[in-house]
């Protein structure tokens, strides 16, 4: 857990965040910056191999639980060795699956990395 501390700090500090307090419960990080701000990131573990993916997506329920915990950001850890973060209400376009429900894809901030 420590490990997927460390990355999500760096990832702060790259989105212009000084976060001065990071605190896990289950797969929610609660982050309190210098500023005194106060947001929640929800946290997916996602294979290495997709780190450079174009794109990633998130399903209806994973939307919708990242809502309910009330997360501003999704991070995505990749073989606890790297961290993208996006803002959850920044998809860049909806469509369903054959179930009909929504599914949400974000520009995966690490493609050209």
């Amino acid at each position: 857990m420590k490990k997927k501390l460390q990355l999500i700090e760096v990832a702060l500090a790259d989105a212009g965040y000084t976060s001065t307090t990071l605190k896990m419960e289950g797969n929610v990080c609660d982050v309190r910056t210098d500023d005194d701000e106060q947001f929640s990131i929800l946290l997916y573990e996602r294979s290495i191999k997709r780190m450079h993916d174009d794109y990633f997506s998130l399903s209806a329920d994973g939307f919708k639980s990242a809502c309910g915990c009330e997360c501003k950001w999704i991070a995505n850890i990749y073989g606890n060795k790297a961290c993208s973060l996006v803002a959850l209400d920044t998809y860049d376009f909806e469509s369903v699956d054959e179930w009909g429900d929504a599914v949400y894809t974000y520009a995966n901030p690490l493609a050209d990395a």
